[in-house]
């Protein structure tokens, strides 16, 4: 669990952009191989948006999980289900659930775990603990980086108050703005 000094939209449209990797996360997604040029391909449907990562091939790691797992690979898929939820999947090894909780206009909860994927959970227990804790770690770094910046931002919001323009690569996040839209305008029972 992790509190934010910030609104939970924002915490969403942080988790559903990739360009801020090379500039937030230098220590976790960039040793990783993903930055924010990484290939990139995302989707949406209704209330649910996907996108999936891959390395450039000079960063591809793929060999090396395959090595370790069979069904491994070198990728990272997320997922958000709206309006709070979230679940992601790295190499094939280790799934990431979480949802946001609003606790305030200002602050939101975010909750969340780990979790192995069969292809991790297959294998012997010095390797399951070692990613394990290497997840563990790999969050919670990044989980900090994220704070920081959505924290910043909610306080850039406070003193501006203009509106903000949709960028082309904002696509999830501008599903995102027209589900929650959709549903504040919509007729009560």
């Amino acid at each position: 669990m992790l509190d934010h000094a910030c609104n939970w939209k924002l915490l969403v449209e942080n988790v559903l952009e990739n360009y801020h990797l090379s500039h937030v996360h230098k220590n976790t997604f960039v040793p990783a191989g993903f930055t924010s040029t990484t290939d990139y391909r995302y989707g949406m449907q209704n209330g649910v948006s996907w996108g999936t990562m891959t390395p450039k091939p000079a960063d591809d790691k793929g060999q090396a999980y395959r090595r370790i797992a069979s069904a491994a690979s070198h990728h990272y898929d997320h997922a958000f289900v709206f309006p709070n939820f979230f679940l992601a999947n790295s190499n094939g090894l280790i799934g990431f659930h979480s949802n946001l909780q609003p606790t305030s206009a200002t602050s939101t909860r975010l909750e969340w775990y780990l979790f192995e994927l069969p292809a991790l959970a297959g294998l012997a227990m010095p390797i399951r603990e070692y990613f394990r804790k290497d997840a563990i770690t790999f969050a919670n770094a990044t989980l900090l980086e994220d704070k920081a910046l959505v924290e910043s931002c909610q306080q850039g919001l406070l003193s501006v108050g203009i509106a903000n323009q949709f960028q082309p690569n904002e696509g999830r996040i501008a599903h995102f703005h027209s589900m929650y839209h959709e549903r504040m305008n919509a007729p009560s029972d």
